[in-house]
């Protein structure tokens, strides 16, 4: 293959390629689109009368540590010199550990089956 017929080849491929990206970028676009229409209807399971399932999920909750650390006694405290949320969770009781959740900054999940 000549250096003329390479490149040529080349450029149809990346001409190709850049056309599709295009129209898959827009797809995206669309569907993220669609999936905030998704979001406004809450949280939930809903199916489609064609029996397609729609699955809308809370965004997932992150534990603050430090607000945990600091309602754990000085002594279970010092036994968590090297944070490690596991173990901090390990000494805190449902109540305390609900407390110290925090809502993500996060978006619901959409999840279509």
């Amino acid at each position: 293959m000549s250096e003329e017929q390479e490149s040529s080849e080349l450029d149809r491929l990346v001409d190709e390629y850049l056309l599709i990206k295009e129209h898959a970028d827009k797809l995206n676009e669309e569907l993220e689109t669609i999936k905030e229409r998704l979001r406004s209807l809450g949280p939930g399971e809903y199916s489609t009368h064609e029996g397609v399932s729609v699955l809308i999920t809370e965004p997932r909750r992150t534990f603050d540590v430090e607000a945990a650390l600091a309602i754990l006694p000085e002594a279970v405290r010092t036994l968590c010199l090297v944070v490690d949320p596991a173990k901090v969770k390990h000494y805190l009781s449902p109540q305390a550990l609900e407390g110290v959740m925090r809502a993500s900054k996060g978006k619901r999940g959409v999840y279509v089956r």
